[in-house]
């Protein structure tokens, strides 16, 4: 039942309630033959109309306010959402950005172990210089991604008593935070380490790890909070 016709059965209960004692104290006057049964019927029931009258007012407040309050949090909670939802959509776009520069960080690599191969002195090229140039697109992906969970991580803070039961927020930050805690190690692992042929091994490793990490971040955190974006 709508706030609207909650109202509307309040004053028609307080009208009908006003008329039966109307009627039942009219009764008993003229039952006694009182001379005044009207007018004493009236002055009864007026003294009571104020009280009712309080009454209905203070219970009308009482469902505006609550009828407010819950529009305001609904409206709330769905701006949330909504914010979690689209910091989701850029989060994932970033990571398919990443998989895609990782793919091309790999061949560079390759062609690295070739090119160092086909010389003999070690003066004829910075091989350190050559790497750090390589590196650079695999150092934009990590900020980017701790960028992109930072992001969820905060949005989903906020929601943490704002969303239904079956969505354990909680639960979804500490494996939000534990997941690209890992990633992130191997992201570093493949910064620092010096030997290429790791960096390569690791290269799969990340992949393996990021599709993990999309499938994770659709299924655990979008659907479920999509399933509710446009609930009151």
């Amino acid at each position: 039942m709508d706030i609207k016709n909650k109202i509307l059965n309040c004053f028609a209960i307080a009208f009908i309630s006003l008329l039966f004692l109307f009627a039942f104290t009219w009764i008993i006057f003229d039952f006694q033959n009182s001379a005044n049964a009207l007018k004493d019927t009236w002055s009864i029931v007026s003294s009571l109309f104020g009280g009712i009258s309080t009454l209905v007012a203070a219970y009308t407040a009482v469902l505006l306010f609550t009828d407010w309050r819950d529009n305001h949090n609904a409206n709330i909670r769905k701006t949330l959402i909504e914010e979690a939802l689209n910091s989701c959509n850029l989060h994932e776009s970033n990571i398919f950005n990443s998989i895609e520069k990782i793919a091309s960080f790999k061949e560079k690599l390759q062609l690295e172990i070739k090119f160092q191969k086909s010389f003999t002195k070690k003066n004829l090229f910075n091989p350190t210089k050559r790497l750090d140039d390589i590196l650079l697109p695999i150092q934009d992906s990590h900020s980017s991604f701790l960028w992109g969970k930072n992001i969820i991580w905060k949005h989903l803070l906020c929601l943490e008593d704002k969303v239904p039961n079956e969505i354990n927020i909680s639960e979804v930050i500490e494996r939000l935070q534990t997941d690209s805690r890992n990633i992130s190690n191997i992201y570093l692992e493949i910064i620092k380490n010096t030997n290429i042929q790791i960096k390569i091994k690791k290269t799969d490793e990340l992949n393996s790890m990021l599709a993990n990490y999309l499938s994770f971040i659709n299924c655990d955190i979008y659907l479920p909070l999509s399933s509710h974006r446009f609930e009151k």
